[in-house]
């Protein structure tokens, strides 16, 4: 998938370099505003999940993870609001990977 191609090396290889986790969150985040299918919600749901288990996992800083950990919750409200065009969304995702 092209998330995938487009995120996965970034993260990898960006796990203890929180400035970097905080930019592709912040990808994921303007990304979520623009989509509307369940599925495609749901793949930006688990990468933003991986970018929040490999902070927790690598950076040693309290501020940094703090940092991190407050991009993932925006991403998870933008990904937790209604769809415009169905008004349903995906908490029960956000709630399984708490």
């Amino acid at each position: 998938m092209l998330v995938d191609a487009a995120f996965n090396q970034i993260r990898q290889n960006a796990a203890a370099v929180p400035a970097v986790s905080i930019r592709l969150l912040e990808a994921i985040d303007a990304i979520a505003h623009q989509v509307r299918q369940d599925e495609h919600r749901k793949v930006l749901v688990q990468h933003a999940g991986m970018i929040l288990r490999s902070c927790k996992e690598n950076v040693t800083g309290e501020e940094d993870l703090k940092d991190v950990q407050m991009r993932y919750k925006r991403v998870m409200e933008t990904l937790s609001k209604p769809k415009a065009s169905h008004g349903e969304s995906i908490l029960g995702i956000y709630s399984e990977i708490q």
